[in-house]
C-alpha cells in the first residue's frame, strides 16, 4: 500500500471513528427529509417501483439507504449510515485531489 493511500485510509479512519460514536449514542429522530427518504428507501426495497422515482426527491440516496437497509435493520438506522459512511467517504476524493492539485503528487 502506498504512503498516498495509508495517509488517506488513516483520514477516514479519524474522521469516521468519532462520527460512528455520535451516531451510536445520539437520540435524534427523523427530521421531514429523513421521513421522506424512508419511505423512499422502503419503496426501492419492496419493489414499489411506480413510488421510487420522484420529481423533487432524487433517488440516488434513498436507492444507497435500501441498500444499506438490506444489513442494517431499520431505515431510520439505514439513513444515518448512509450519511456516515458517503459524507466520510468523500474526504478520499477530495484528499486525492487536493494533493494533486496542490503539490503536484501522483496517484
Amino acid at each position: 500500500m502506498s504512503k498516498t493511500l495509508k495517509t488517506a485510509v488513516l483520514i477516514f479512519l479519524f474522521l469516521f471513528i468519532p462520527r460512528l460514536w455520535i451516531l451510536l449514542n445520539s437520540s435524534y429522530t427523523f427530521y421531514s427529509d429523513d421521513a421522506i427518504y424512508a419511505i423512499l428507501a422502503r419503496s426501492w426495497t419492496l419493489g414499489e417501483w411506480q413510488y421510487v422515482f420522484h420529481p423533487t426527491w432524487p433517488p440516488l440516496y434513498p436507492g444507497l439507504s435500501a441498500i444499506i437497509a438490506l444489513v442494517i435493520p431499520g431505515f431510520e438506522n439505514a439513513l444515518r449510515f448512509t450519511s456516515l459512511i458517503f459524507g466520510t467517504a468523500v474526504v478520499i476524493p477530495l484528499y486525492f485531489a487536493s494533493s494533486f492539485y496542490f503539490f503536484d503528487s501522483p496517484l
